[in-house]
């Protein structure tokens, strides 16, 4: 008992000399997302990860716009965020990681009102519904920026989806597997299980991502974390993301 007794001290004191790192992500189910056991399943193999490459992960839901920011600037001693949509511009700040887990990108829409498109240039005369401050395609985001897209942006997937429920959107971006859960989650859009559909037509696969705020520290914290992730999952403990 008293060799126990003097382990637990020990234990503690070794568990707290554990690198923290400080990273945000936001509500985004079922990949991150407070409301399930392990907190979206995405955010499950970060923790893992984090904790096989011997950190302490501390993780803090926040709007996303709230999530990038801080992790831009380091507020809040934040260092990094997930998940992430890979895109040239944002590799100025930031670190990406491998793959840590991935989904197809798609549009909503109204199962009375199916469109029909193949290209970009056919979606013009619709509006679209977008998330502020997400990454979408390269393809989708250039037309937006040209002005040839017409989007209109809110906070969050469920705002756009209750938009497009009452006619106020033609078309919504987003992932397939949020859809999905959202539809059979949230009881605002609970007639959306009929009345809203995925247009067959995809954007594209999208794998996500763990970034963190360029320094020589997240340097090697990023190859740490890679390197771990590689290991679990030859080990097969996580799937592999490609």
């Amino acid at each position: 008992m008293r060799l126990v007794l003097l382990l637990v001290p020990a234990l503690l004191a070794a568990a707290e000399t554990r690198p923290v790192v400080r990273l945000n992500t936001l509500e985004w189910p079922p990949y991150t997302t407070e409301a399930l056991p392990d907190r979206g399943h995405t955010t499950a193999v970060v923790e893992k990860v984090w904790q096989a490459a011997g950190f302490d992960p501390k993780i803090r839901f926040r709007p996303w716009s709230r999530t990038v920011r801080e992790a831009r600037t380091g507020q809040n001693q934040i260092e990094g965020y997930f998940p992430e949509y890979y895109a040239e511009a944002l590799t100025a700040n930031f670190l990406f990681s491998d793959p840590i887990g991935g989904g197809w990108l798609g549009l909503a829409e109204q199962t009375e009102r199916p469109i029909r498109w193949q290209r970009l240039q056919d979606l013009k005369p619709y509006t679209i519904g977008v998330v502020t401050d997400y990454v979408n395609t390269r393809d989708f985001d250039a037309a937006v920026r040209d002005g040839w897209l017409r989007t209109d942006e809110a906070s969050d997937d469920q705002k756009n989806l209750r938009k497009l429920l009452y006619g106020r959107l033609d078309l919504v971006v987003i992932d397939e597997n949020v859809f999905a859960y959202l539809l059979s989650h949230d009881a605002s859009l609970l007639p959306g299980r009929t009345l809203l559909q995925i247009n067959p037509q995809k954007l594209e696969y999208k794998k996500l991502y763990l970034c963190l705020r360029k320094s020589a520290e997240a340097e090697r914290k990023m190859a740490s974390f890679n390197l771990m992730l590689r290991q679990l999952q030859d080990r097969g403990e996580i799937p592999l993301f490609e």
